[in-house]
């Protein structure tokens, strides 16, 4: 993961003017834009599907950080509920 990361900083730099890249960079940039734009191009030809991919992913997104808003919130409720206690047990 670390080196993905490094490589969206430096094409990111690279972008903003900030970094001047080198022959592999060059050449990783011009193939995502190569997937950039072979991805708009299906997106203008067949609206409706990616319309649907659109929405089970925001539909997946949606679905699992609202599964992790409820675990946490019940954790934390369990951890105040804990601290209650205890609290109540050393007065």
């Amino acid at each position: 993961m670390a080196p993905l990361f490094r490589a969206s900083a430096a094409l990111g730099e690279a972008l903003a003017g900030d970094r001047t890249l080198g022959r592999e960079d060059r050449t990783v940039l011009g193939t995502v834009s190569v997937f950039i734009i072979a991805l708009a191009v299906f997106a203008a030809a067949l609206p409706v599907v990616v319309g649907w991919i659109v929405a089970f992913v925001a539909g997946w997104f949606g679905l699992t950080t609202a599964i992790r808003a409820y675990l946490q919130a019940r954790r934390a409720n369990a951890e105040e509920r804990k601290a209650a206690l205890e609290d109540g047990a050393q007065t």
